[in-house]
């Protein structure tokens, strides 16, 4: 069985097929349509047109693999091939299968890693790849990698559905509640009888924004916790990559120190991002991030971070009722911040009905992420001949 495996190039086992004469520009492309367009972006199918005249025809399966973006796709299906970049790969011989390649040249494009805005193709002809010529084990190794991609395919589904549950639970529930049948008039729409909208400002005992000068000085392997944007996720702390500094530093900052409960929200990159801050990071800092310390007498934090990160926050934070696009959310703009305000018995209601779905969509995650370390670990032992499969 040894015997069978080898080092080749890639470029010993792959052949163009393009057909410039039938390739669409991006300005070509359409929302819907007859046909879908492949090209060389991170999705499946980037648009649609309706030209069938465009349909590529010589022949199916393809591997399309993107000169600049090295994204590498199995195309089965009628498609019409889309901008420049687009490069259309078969087998050279007939004793290779198009899945197996397909998984080789995408481990190749893996191995190689993004060298910017170049063209890839040529690095990919030259990338010495293990290659196992029984066309039997080629096929049960393209298998075994093609039902872990189905359940990762599944999952993902599962993922996105959930995500539309909570999006659309979000909207039933900030926008009439639990249980209401009688509703009224407000500025910012029609909302149960008994809610209030109350601008944020009049809902919290402090309002400001956290260091804004320069840390970099005050960095420090041991010291006090300083969250930055990319630390702050929708209505969670991310707690990968956490910049410490000085204790001499935040004592000179005291007056900014995050304190539990409250709630910081993100001014530039993505504005209006928020996430409760938990005990683990009391009296620690945040980078120039907005602070808010809610009233909990009058609103609860997990609701307070729950409603910005609604459609209906984030649309205030980018514009609409703010007036015009915030590029940099500052405190005056969050201070107006008309906050739909239940009782607190319904907003912690609320909150609970929310997180109980996004508490599935974690779960879910987290499979998919092992799903995709698990494929990543077949590959390396399928294709490179560590392990090897029986066809029978």
């Amino acid at each position: 069985m040894s015997s069978l495996l080898a080092i080749v190039q890639i470029d010993e086992l792959i052949r163009l097929q393009n057909d410039k004469s039938k390739q669409l520009k991006s300005s070509d492309y359409c929302e819907t349509g007859m046909l879908p367009i492949v090209d060389q972006g991170a999705a499946l199918v980037c648009g649609y047109t309706n030209d069938l005249t465009k349909k590529y025809d010589k022949g199916l399966p393809v591997i399309i693999f993107g000169d600049h973006t090295l994204h590498t796709k199995f195309i089965d299906f009628d498609f019409a091939i889309g901008a420049d970049g687009t490069q259309i790969i078969v087998p050279k011989n007939k004793n290779c299968d198009t899945k197996y390649l397909y998984f080789l040249v995408l481990r190749a494009a893996e191995l190689i890693g993004s060298e910017g805005y170049k063209r890839h193709l040529s690095i990919l002809r030259e990338c010495d790849i293990e290659f196992i010529s029984d066309i039997g084990e080629q096929q049960k190794i393209a298998a075994i990698l093609t039902a872990v991609d189905d359940v990762i395919e599944s999952t993902q589904a599962q993922i996105n559905k959930l995500k539309d549950l909570k999006t659309g639970m979000m909207q039933e529930l900030l926008t009439k509640g639990i249980g209401h049948t009688e509703f009224k008039g407000s500025p910012v729409g029609r909302i149960p009888f008994a809610w209030r909208v109350i601008e944020l400002e009049k809902l919290c005992t402090w309002m400001g924004v956290g260091i804004a000068t320069s840390t970099t000085h005050a960095y420090t392997d041991n010291g006090i916790p300083i969250l930055r944007n990319q630390n702050i996720l929708a209505g969670t702390i991310d707690k990968s990559d956490i910049l410490r500094i000085t204790k001499e530093f935040s004592e000179e900052n005291k007056t900014k120190k995050i304190k539990a409960r409250d709630v910081i929200t993100i001014r530039t990159g993505y504005p209006g991002k928020s996430a409760v801050v938990t005990e683990e990071f009391h009296d620690c800092h945040t980078f120039t991030t907005l602070i808010s310390r809610p009233d909990q007498s009058l609103i609860d934090s997990d609701f307070l971070a729950l409603i910005i990160n609604s459609d209906y926050g984030m649309n205030f934070v980018a514009g609409g009722q703010a007036g015009g696009a915030q590029q940099n959310l500052n405190v005056s703009i969050l201070k107006i911040f008309p906050v739909k305000l239940p009782d607190l018995i319904e907003q912690r209601k609320i909150y609970s009905l929310v997180s109980s779905v996004t508490e599935k969509i974690e779960l879910v995650e987290k499979r998919q992420a092992q799903l995709v370390m698990t494929k990543k670990a077949l590959m390396q032992d399928l294709l490179t001949g560590k392990v090897r499969v029986s066809v029978n």
